[in-house]
């Protein structure tokens, strides 16, 4: 039984559809390949990995955490594993342990957009920035840079994500989000400088005055709000 599921679960991971930038990859027998990656693991591993799945799901995120350090000891390298350790434990707010977790599995498989992903929830949680793993990470492999830009563009930190392309040698495919990230600083620096000028451009107002301030917010309300309908 456990099996069969866990040959479900493979499935539904090889079945995942990838991002936009994501590279081609030739089409693959999915099932004849989630029956070879069955075999790399014991019915041990696959039962504390199920049991961890279990704990999740009703949020006993410390429970499935044990579980998943069993499978850990099991399968030491097992990327799975640790991408599954580090939600765990940013989950549970243990973010040092999460990032270890994290930049782990990201150096067992670079590429993996998800795992990039998680990474990136995890320096966020912890109010940090992607240069303070930069060391730990396969820096050179250009997908997970640019995986890592889109993640950035996606949650609109636009400088970060451009910041992560300079130097790298991207496809004509990957040029599209290079253009949406510089289009969108372009856009942020305008709404900028609008607001800016609507502050400076306002009546001389007592700002010390309740009805001062709310008089100078609702100036950059309004120019915020016609810039949005251009």
């Amino acid at each position: 039984m456990v099996k069969a599921v866990f040959l479900g679960f493979v499935i539904g991971v090889l079945c995942t559809p990838l991002t936009i930038c994501a590279q081609e990859t030739p089409e693959l027998d999915i099932e004849q390949s989630s029956e070879v990656f069955l075999e790399e693991y014991s019915d041990t591993f696959q039962e504390n990995f199920f049991e961890g799945l279990k704990q999740k799901g009703i949020r006993n995120y410390d429970r499935a955490i044990t579980y998943f350090l069993e499978c850990k000891r099991l399968q030491p390298q097992n990327t799975v594993v640790s991408f599954e350790l580090a939600k765990f434990h940013l989950y549970d707010k243990q973010y040092i342990n999460a990032q270890e977790y994290a930049v782990e599995a990201l150096n067992g498989e670079p590429e993996n957009y998800w795992y990039a992903e998680t990474l990136v929830d995890v320096i966020n949680a912890k109010k940090s920035v992607i240069d303070d793993v930069r060391e730990e990470l396969p820096w050179n492999n250009v997908q997970m840079r640019v995986n890592l830009a889109e993640i950035y563009y996606l949650n609109e930190d636009y400088v970060t994500a451009q910041t992560l392309l300079k130097g790298v040698n991207i496809s004509k495919k990957q040029e599209y989000l290079a253009k949406k990230i510089t289009d969108s600083i372009a856009n942020q620096k305008r709404t900028f400088v609008h607001s800016v000028r609507a502050v400076n451009t306002a009546p001389n107002i007592d700002l010390n005055s309740i009805e001062g301030f709310k008089s100078r917010i609702e100036a950059m309300l309004k120019t915020d709000t016609g810039n949005d309908m251009l």
